[in-house]
């Protein structure tokens, strides 16, 4: 028998993808400041941010090529959260993942 699945989103919930992302963003003058998970307002940027496409674009660009960007994302879990993933470790395959960027299906 296999053993479980386990699969944990990464942005909001064990990371703040959109703190790092938007802070792109801001290094560019495409936004004031860079914007935590806490505050983002919408899952598209584009829509609370009032950026374009092109300026979001640019940004995936640069995360695609920058080998250190997801290991450098601000932890947002707590010490308790990260030992009960430890835990499960033990009895299930963990997966890690986010479900930001779509090439396929990107508007």
């Amino acid at each position: 028998m296999n053993a479980p699945v386990v699969v944990c989103d990464l942005d909001g919930v064990l990371c703040d993808f959109s703190l790092a992302f938007t802070q792109r963003l801001a290094d560019h003058g495409r936004i004031p400041r860079a914007v935590p998970c806490s505050e983002q307002q919408t899952w598209r940027f584009r829509d609370s941010l009032h950026i374009t496409r092109k300026d979001e674009d640019a940004v995936w660009a640069e995360i695609a090529v920058a080998h250190s960007f997801w290991r450098s994302l601000r932890c947002i879990a707590t010490a308790a959260d990260i030992a009960a993933l430890h835990e499960l470790r033990r009895a299930a395959s963990m997966v890690y993942m986010t479900g930001r960027i779509d090439a396929d299906n990107r508007t």
